[in-house]
């Protein structure tokens, strides 16, 4: 979806062993990222995101991060991707169906609600794009409607009808990032 929104994205791969890493890195032939490929935030602080300058280094740094436990997750993978100089920072999160469906999905819905509001304290009009689908769809959105009805962010949620209309989903998302730049560069103004 990213690529689709014409929003730049690094080159890179997956990997399961150092020497993997170490192959992918030198097919990138420039300073690489590796990053622990777990269900988890806080990765960098907890050691799970490394640099490297070469492959040998990607090796060693994949070697560090694989098997090791992170948050609670159990590192398997990690993707090595081309190390870019980053102007702004901005998170789009996925959440898999999978992860969702269950009987109990409307927990979910409030840690969802929990998290987005300790983290988007202070960035008004932040865009945020949230995809919920499956089990309890219903209970879910309307969980997510109430708990951040009065935070001021530009929150768009889609249901079950949009999971796979990817085209739709990458030009609002697109749509967004572009009204929250445009909006900061005038109050930068």
């Amino acid at each position: 979806m990213p690529k689709e929104a014409a929003v730049a994205v690094p080159d890179g791969d997956i990997a399961s062993t150092p020497p993997e890493a170490a192959r992918i890195a030198k097919k990138i032939a420039s300073p690489v990222t590796i990053k622990a490929q777990i269900w988890a935030t806080g990765r960098f602080k907890a050691g799970g995101i490394r640099f490297a300058d070469n492959p040998q280094e990607a090796e060693k740094a994949a070697s560090d991060i694989l098997g090791r436990e992170i948050k609670g997750n159990k590192v398997q993978k990690v993707l090595v991707e081309e190390r870019l100089q980053i102007e702004r920072e901005y998170y789009a999160g996925v959440i898999v169906d999978a992860i969702m469906a269950n009987q109990e999905q409307w927990h979910h819905a409030h840690g969802i609600v929990k998290a987005l509001r300790e983290d988007l304290v202070g960035k008004p009009g932040f865009p945020v794009l949230l995809l919920l689908c499956g089990n309890k769809e219903k209970e879910s959105l309307e969980i997510l409607k109430e708990g951040l009805r009065d935070l001021s962010i530009r929150l768009e949620m889609y249901g079950s009808e949009r999971v796979y209309d990817t085209d739709f989903l990458a030009k609002r998302m697109r749509t967004m990032i572009d009204e929250y730049r445009k909006e900061r560069r005038a109050k930068e103004s």
